[in-house]
């Protein structure tokens, strides 16, 4: 066809591909009514057109289009004649790809001088025009010329008997690049290297004055070892040889050999092409590997359109693609298992993903896909350079650069040093802030002081939410972490300083000194146990919400971010063990129970209520309202529950959701129903199962380690010691290996202490006494650990006080008495030393005191053992009299009333005595035993440990105690009748 005839047919075939199906045939009948072979020609392009379907996207479209495909049973007979066939020094074994114009089949060599298995590449059956020869000996010819690692190598080549030619070339055992990076679930960082491996080559063959013009995933095989190696020269374009003959390639300006969903609009139109048209399709792929989306594919498109779109709209950010990638469907992408193949990446939920791309990456991959070929990158080899640049978080081409952009990118690009980023960072905040102070000394400079003061505000908060979330996670980066955050703090102060009138600095520096203060002393995540100094930047952050939320009373996100605020600051003033945690709590809920009556409150608001609710449900709890911890608990849980059905995928409302099931279960268990408990720990228990899957969320695994502790304890309460000594044991097993690759991590040092201490008790339970001591032991050095870096932790302080009484415990009842009272009053002492201890914290000192008694009363000292004892009810008696009573403070008096009443039995059955003195003492002992009794009462479903797990009595031994006495004053009764 002649570029005139072409010009015909195209006048023809624009106006009838606008066209219905149904309405083609009567244009067709006004068009060409007087010129049959013109129609003719017209047909057989939208027959192909049909054919082609979306799968023109994907594959290239050899010349010339109007050839008939083959059916698959002629397929099938030309690769049977082909197999077992001897081939030059080969034999074919199988074949392993059909491509437009070639197909290749697996071969090995046969000659005996060695075995080697290859691809042999032959002209596929049908296609054997002048054309498509001359153009696989062209890219036999262009192989032999590369020689690089990441280009499938040329080993020989030659012609059949039946002058067919073909090429042997190295086998290549991999799957597509897109699919590699879907199945070894690939981060943003491993993508981009293994995408510069095929820069490499490509440049490599630009070199050489080679353009592949075909470039897509199914043509980067990525073999089992991560090697990248570029296939498939076969309609690549040889510079030079244009350059010596002077011929350009005018056929396939009519019928063009590629790939439209990868080709360059250049290509699409037939214009020249260049090495800037294979810019653009790595451009393509790239956008493909690191969203899963394809720049140009929607649904239900035709070739034309999808030619019309890459030639005249302008591809989507990146970043904007990858946000709705978690929205998007298989179907959506027009490929099923094209999106399938790409799969997760770990950076995911989108918005992260989202969060990486956006900046330089957009603008690296919108320069490559520019629709002019002289706005693109000028090479490959400059593309890879701004993707490497921007690895090493050096300023990139595609982005204006900028002195902030520069800052910011030299302050990122030394994270991977770790201590040298923190030093390098300080030093420029330092300097940063030495302007500042002389800016408001010089007038004169006052604008610069402006711009300086703008850089310190920008790089304290890259501080704290960037450089300290990169280096977060990373083994033993503790120390960095607090010289980090404490230069960061000082920053942070110098700015608060000039923040009046200043509502925008105001938000930020609070959402900084919360974000520091969680850091520095959070129970919840990873922190560095600095209880004191968290409590401090924690009300810094108190104090500017209240003044920003009163001169906004009308702004929702002001006001909900004073309630997260007080929020942050009850929680921390409970596990703290300081007074006024509830107020924070409820007045966090006094400003968001409105904000939650707003019609269609947003989704922050609900969340940040049902935390509230839990957290009250804990303050309720530990103040020994056990009926409204549970009602508190249950109402977040259905909160959560609520807001994951809408969301199921957000990992944060399946984080909070598990978490309401086990303080459901705990709050349950506290108030004695136990059964109704252990329905609840399962599915929070599954929802930290899954979440734990992930490798790089420690924080699951450390949550899922404490619903298993907490399960155990519900389990050892019920007596189920062999059950629950199992789950403490997993308990260790998930938390030991996160504690210690960070030996400096005040909170994971406490949670395995916990676990040492958990596992200790229950051996001791159990009567495995040597084993429980040393657990315990082991937990009390790590409690002891963290206390010598922060002495003022009230936690490792508490905890190790009560692990003491049980050492006490285990060597009381191994017959080691003498011992063991030094240890049960050091372990009461601790307890006795917490700051405003609370109703529990004083019971368990009540509980110590009581088994201290029964120590000394073992060696006689029954004056010691009544002084211990009183000293038990002086504590615990006012707060089981409190309304609601104290469940813990129960149980420490049922036990000390019962220990009283041994006391008066031993007097009473000890040496003779006056009938009447003996009388007295079975009565005080039965008097106490009543007493012990009435105390159990109170206690609905007693467990065989108390809720605090120390060791305890139980009913049934205070009813026999009651049935002796009564025997015992009977007899008395009759032998004074007689």
């Amino acid at each position: 066809m002649t570029p005139e005839r072409w010009q015909q047919v195209k006048e023809v075939l624009d106006p009838v591909l606008v066209l219905k199906p149904d309405e083609r045939a009567a244009f067709l009948d006004r068009a060409c009514a007087t010129d049959s072979s013109l129609r003719r020609d017209v047909e057989e392009l939208l027959n192909a057109d049909q054919e082609a379907g979306t799968e023109f996207l994907n594959e290239p479209q050899p010349l010339p289009l109007t050839l008939a495909p083959e059916s698959e049973g002629d397929s099938s007979e030309v690769a049977d004649a082909w197999l077992g066939r001897r081939v030059g020094s080969y034999k074919v074994v199988e074949q392993i790809g059909v491509g437009g114009m070639g197909e290749v089949y697996r071969a090995f060599r046969a000659d005996d001088q060695y075995r080697k298995e290859v691809a042999l590449k032959v002209v596929r059956s049908g296609q054997d025009s002048g054309f498509v020869i001359s153009r696989f000996k062209n890219e036999r010819q262009i192989l032999a010329g590369l020689d690089h690692p990441n280009i499938a190598r040329l080993h020989d080549g030659g012609t059949t008997p039946e002058n067919t030619p073909y090429f042997v070339m190295e086998l290549i055992e991999g799957e597509p690049i897109d699919r590699y990076c879907g199945q070894h679930e690939l981060t943003v960082t491993q993508r981009l290297k293994l995408f510069l491996q095929v820069c490499s080559a490509v440049q490599y063959a630009h070199q050489r004055l080679i353009i592949h013009r075909d470039l897509k995933p199914s043509n980067i095989l990525v073999t089992s070892n991560g090697t990248p190696k570029l296939l498939d020269f076969g309609i690549a374009k040889i510079l030079d040889a244009e350059a010596v003959t002077g011929q350009v390639e005018s056929t396939l300006t009519i019928f063009r050999a590629l790939t439209p969903g990868y080709a360059s609009p250049e290509q699409i139109r037939g214009e020249a092409i260049t090495t800037a048209s294979d810019v653009y399709s790595l451009g393509v792929v790239l956008f493909e590997l690191l969203t899963g989306q394809h720049p140009y594919r929607k649904p239900n498109s035709t070739p034309q359109e999808i030619a019309r779109i890459v030639c005249e709209v302008e591809v989507e950010k990146p970043s904007s693609a990858a946000h709705r990638l978690e929205t998007w469907s298989s179907h959506d992408l027009g490929d099923p298992e094209g999106f399938r193949s790409v799969g997760r990446h770990p950076d995911h939920p989108a918005e992260k993903l989202s969060k990486r791309l956006h900046g330089d990456l957009d603008n690296i991959i919108l320069m490559a896909l520019r629709k002019e070929p002289q706005r693109r990158y000028a090479s490959v080899e400059q593309f890879a350079e701004d993707i490497r640049r921007h690895l090493e978080n050096l300023p990139v081409l595609a982005r204006k650069d900028t002195v902030g952009y520069r800052t910011s990118k030299f302050v990122a690009r030394h994270r991977a040093g770790v201590a040298g980023a923190v030093i390098v960072a300080i030093t420029i905040l330092a300097g940063l802030a030495v302007t500042l102070h002389e800016a408001r000394i010089a007038r004169s400079q006052q604008a610069r002081a402006e711009r300086r003061f703008n850089d310190v505000r920008k790089l304290a908060n890259s501080l704290i939410f960037e450089i300290h979330d990169s280096i977060e996670t990373m083994p033993a980066a503790t120390a960095t972490r607090k010289l980090l955050l404490e230069r960061a703090l000082e920053y942070l102060d110098s700015l608060a300083s000039e923040s009046s009138g200043d509502i925008s600095l105001q938000r930020e520096l609070a959402a900084a000194y919360l974000r520091i203060g969680s850091l520095q002393g959070s129970t919840l995540d990873a922190s560095l146990g600095q209880t004191d100094a968290a409590l401090l930047s924690t009300k810094k952050a108190v104090v500017i919400r209240e003044a920003v939320a009163r001169a906004n009373p009308n702004n929702v996100a002001d006001q909900l971010s004073l309630a997260i605020a007080r929020q942050s600051l009850a929680r921390m003033l409970d596990s703290a063990s300081q007074p006024g945690a509830r107020q924070q709590a409820e007045e966090a809920l006094k400003i968001t129970e409105p904000l939650l009556k707003l019609s269609n409150p947003d989704l922050e608001v609900r969340v940040e209520a049902a935390h509230e609710y839990e957290l009250l449900s804990d303050i309720q709890g530990g103040e020994g309202d056990q009926t409204g911890s549970v009602e508190s608990m249950k109402k977040s849980l259905a909160m959560m529950q609520a807001l994951l059905k809408g969301n199921p995928q957000d990992r944060k409302l399946q984080r909070g959701t598990g978490v309401d099931y086990v303080k459901v279960a705990n709050a349950l268990s506290d108030l004695g129903s136990r059964s109704e408990a252990l329905q609840f720990y399962p599915p929070g228990l599954e929802i930290f199962e899954s979440l734990a899957k992930d490798p790089n969320d420690a924080r699951a695994r450390r949550e899922l380690a404490l619903a298993t502790v907490f399960h155990g304890n519900t389990m050892l309460m019920n007596g189920d010691g062999a059950a629950a000594l199992t789950a403490h044991q997993r308990t260790i097993a998930l938390i030991e290996p996160l504690a210690k690759i960070d030996p400096q991590n005040a909170t994971l040092q406490l949670d395995l202490a916990g676990a040492y201490v958990t596992v200790g008790r229950t051996d001791v339970y159990m009567g495995q006494y040597a084993e429980g001591q040393q657990w315990l032991r082991r937990g009390i050095q790590l409690y002891d650990a963290v206390r010598a870096r922060n002495p003022g932790d009230q936690q490792a302080l508490h905890f190790s006080g009560t692990a003491e009484i049980w050492v006490a415990e285990a060597l009381a009842r191994t017959g080691k008495t003498q011992s063991s009272l030094e240890i049960y009053r050091n372990g009461i002492k601790q307890v006795e030393s917490l700051r405003d201890p609370d109703p529990d914290a004083r019971s368990e000192v009540s509980t110590g005191y009581v088994r201290l008694g029964q120590a000394l009363a073992k060696l006689g000292r029954k004056e010691d053992a009544a002084s211990a004892y009183r000293k038990a009810l002086d504590i615990s008696e006012p707060a089981t009299k409190a309304k609601p009573p104290n469940t813990a403070a129960l149980y420490a008096a049922a036990d000390a009333y019962f220990a009283m009443g041994e006391l008066s039995r031993m007097e009473a059955s000890g040496s003779p005595a006056t009938a009447m003195r003996s009388r007295r003492s079975w009565n005080d002992a039965h008097d106490w035993y009543a007493k012990s009794a009435d105390a159990w009462k109170k206690i609905s479903n007693p467990g065989v440990v108390t809720p605090s797990a120390l060791p305890c009595g139980n009913p049934a031994m205070v009813a026999r105690a009651i049935t002796q006495c009564d025997a015992a004053l009977a007899k008395l009764q009759s032998v004074s009748n007689r």
